[in-house]
């Protein structure tokens, strides 16, 4: 089945992880690209629970944790703005 003579199989597999690398990259700025076009909290956190239900990728994850951060920030500044 896998002939250990040739190197085919470890190419492949390199050129398969590069290609996976790039689709998570642009996977990655497709997730950055939507939070700076929203501007409500409620629907941002929508979209981060559906990216989270599908992403199993550590990179990924810990990117959308991040975002998590910034919105409770944010949701913060506008509680504060709401009291002032």
């Amino acid at each position: 089945m896998l002939d250990y003579t040739t190197n085919k199989f470890d190419r492949d597999f390199v050129e398969f992880n590069v290609d996976v690398s790039t689709v998570e990259s642009k996977l990655h700025d497709y997730i950055d690209k939507n939070f700076e076009n929203i501007t409500n909290i409620e629907e941002s956190l929508k979209l981060l629970r559906k990216f989270k239900a599908i992403l199993h990728r550590d990179n990924l994850k810990s990117g959308l944790n991040s975002k998590y951060t910034v919105l409770f920030q944010n949701y913060g500044l506008e509680i504060k703005d709401i009291e002032d």
